[in-house]
């Protein structure tokens, strides 16, 4: 085994994971800067609801997360697969989000009648592959086609967010007022740049 070799392909499967991991926290915190960053300038993306350039599904998740009041996705397993400066990766991903009453296009997938929506928040856990084209060129490993598998999905009328008499003392906000961004200004000294 080529020690070197094997080396500077961690190395490249962390940028490639890196990227990634930028992709779910840019969503799920909207910060769409972030997001993008994981994409090449010239990238398309094929979200099955939605293709287009990264531009404008940058564009469609502004509108689309206004009213999803959260949102979480965990990567699961992800293959890479290198070849020079081209990789093919599979990453498994299951996305909670809870749908807001404002959320009518995206609730009307689920709750087609508007008259059998009784205005609950809606929570939905969809399951996916990201099937994602990696290319190493200026800034570094970004995707640059992506194609996204749907396995299934689940949804239900969540009446309260949190059981009656629950307390938490941290909740999660998508925004930079979100307890993550004390925890790196705190470690780092500053707020992190990702991009």
């Amino acid at each position: 085994m080529d020690i070197a070799q094997f080396v500077e392909d961690l190395w490249h499967e962390r940028e490639i994971e890196d990227a990634l991991i930028r992709y779910c926290r840019g969503v799920d915190r909207r910060d769409m800067d972030l997001a993008r960053s994981a994409y090449h300038t010239d990238a398309y993306d094929d979200h099955g609801t939605f293709a287009g350039s990264v531009d404008e599904l940058v564009r469609w998740m502004e509108r689309r997360h206004e009213h999803i009041w959260q949102s979480m996705h965990c990567l699961g397993q992800i293959w890479i697969h290198l070849r020079e400066h081209i990789a093919a990766v599979e990453s498994y991903c299951t996305a909670v989000s809870t749908l807001g009453p404002g959320a009518v296009d995206s609730r009307r997938r689920y709750i087609p009648d508007p008259e059998d929506d009784d205005g609950w928040p809606l929570q939905v856990t969809t399951f996916v592959r990201y099937l994602d084209r990696f290319e190493l060129r200026d800034p570094g490993w970004r995707i640059a086609y992506r194609r996204v598998a749907l396995e299934t999905m689940r949804w239900q009328p969540v009446p309260e967010m949190l059981p009656p008499g629950a307390s938490w003392s941290v909740r999660a906000t998508r925004t930079s007022s979100d307890s993550s961004f004390d925890l790196f200004d705190e470690v780092l000294g500053e707020r992190r740049s990702w991009s």
